[in-house]
């Protein structure tokens, strides 16, 4: 018989205590296994929750730039980014559709010249459709509506809801009342002359002339009015567009507000400018070189030559070279002045003694000039050139603003934040259109 191994209590008792303790041991593992797939499961799902608020909540809040602590977030700015794009890609189509209809119009190079104006403009719209260029002027822009409404606050300039749908009307040609055409112009009736007698000597009887009718001038074509559904269909597309780059409907009525506000605030900065400045009456001898505007001093003080015979001489001296020239300036404010000699010699006008030759001054804008001032006196500005003055202020406002670092702090570089279809479709318009000119 086989031998058959006895199998006491106490070995069952081990066998099943080592079953039970590799059962556990399994469980153990097992449940590990689960929670490690878990913790991972849910580490991964943390991580992607990361990702999406960093990407869709945290970054688009993130700010480029403040202006008087006011922030102008990423979203903001990518927003805007998309409306630059779209507004220079349609000047480029808008530039292009001129150039066509100059070229179909031009007989025998009559628009020659308006056709390479049109391609110079072309050139350079195409040049400022660059990634770095429009994510610039994006912030750019939202900087200077942040400025501008900052300033309206605090100037007391504020734009009525009534005015800017006012604002949208006019500038789409919509008219709510009918205007009123100019009356039409009818001069007096001719008189018609009494017929002449008949002579009773057997004359013929002269005929009368014939009444002359005057003629009637049409009155001037006046504005026609766009109809309310049309306007209403400008408003929606408006709101559409607005809305594609990312806005809500209600920018498109703040883009006209931010337009009025501008529009106030240049004239309130404007009002400050004076309207009355130093004007200056001179005649004056510009001489190339120092040595030449020297020696024509000298002649000046010692009485060999007046200051109209001087400018006469040196006007005529053209041979082998011209020496200078000269004339005589009526009452010319500081400002146009400075604009055509320079500020030097606004500076020798000012102080210089009047109706004596001046020392020899040596202009900024070039050459050497003697002056004889006759007159200074403060007087209005002419009407362009006050508006001129007052356009500049504004800029200089706007200008110095943008650069105080006080109000205004760069935070994000706008060209690292440009969305990948903006950035996608520059690339695509350069391959499509400037390929051939690099």
């Amino acid at each position: 018989m086989p031998y058959k191994p006895r199998v006491s209590q106490s070995n069952i008792s081990d066998l099943v205590q080592a079953r039970d303790s590799r059962y556990q041991r399994e469980r153990r593992i097992r449940k590990a296994v689960v929670i490690g797939v878990l913790a991972v499961t849910i580490l991964v799902a943390l991580l992607i929750a990361a990702f999406v608020i960093q990407e869709y909540v945290v970054n688009p809040g993130r700010a480029v730039a403040t202006v008087g602590g006011q922030p102008i977030t990423v979203s903001q700015t990518q927003s805007r980014m998309r409306i630059e794009l779209a507004q220079a890609t349609f000047n480029y189509s808008q530039v292009i559709q001129q150039i066509q209809a100059a070229q179909q119009q031009n007989r025998e190079g009559s628009n020659d010249f308006l056709i390479q104006f049109y391609q110079q403009q072309l050139q350079q719209i195409a040049r400022g459709i660059d990634t770095a260029q429009i994510a610039n002027a994006a912030l750019d822009s939202l900087i200077e509506d942040q400025l501008i409404r900052q300033e309206a606050q605090q100037r007391g300039i504020v734009v009525s809801p009534a005015e800017v749908q006012e604002e949208i009307e006019r500038q789409n040609g919509f008219f709510r009342a009918t205007l009123t055409p100019f009356p039409t112009y009818t001069p007096a009736p001719t008189p018609t002359p009494s017929p002449a007698p008949t002579d009773t000597a057997g004359l013929t009887e002269t005929a009368a002339v014939a009444p002359v009718e005057a003629p009637t001038l049409a009155p001037p074509a006046q504005p026609t009015s766009i109809s309310q559904a049309d306007l209403d269909q400008i408003k929606q597309r408006g709101r559409e567009f607005y809305v594609s780059m990312g806005y809500p409907e209600s920018q498109f009525e703040q883009a006209y507000e931010i337009g009025l506000l501008a529009q106030r605030l240049q004239e309130a900065i404007g009002s400050e400018v004076p309207t009355r400045t130093m004007h200056y009456q001179f005649s004056y001898i510009r001489f190339n070189t120092v040595e030449s505007a020297t020696q024509g001093l000298q002649e000046l003080t010692s009485g060999a030559i007046t200051f109209d015979a001087l400018i006469s001489q040196t006007n005529a001296i053209t041979q082998p070279a011209v020496v200078g020239s000269g004339g005589a300036r009526d009452w010319r404010s500081a400002t146009a002045v400075e604009q055509e000699f320079g500020v030097d010699v606004l500076g020798a006008l000012d102080t210089a003694t009047l109706n004596q030759p001046s020392p020899v001054v040596t202009s900024s804008l070039g050459g050497a000039y003697l002056l004889l001032p006759t007159g200074r006196q403060i007087r209005d500005r002419a009407e362009s050139e006050l508006r001129a003055a007052r356009q500049q202020a504004y800029n200089d406002w706007l200008r110095n603003a943008k650069n105080d670092p006080a109000r205004v702090q760069r935070l994000i570089e706008p060209a690292t934040i440009v969305p990948a279809a903006v950035r996608n479709a520059i690339e695509q318009f350069r391959r499509a259109n400037l390929s051939g000119a690099q």
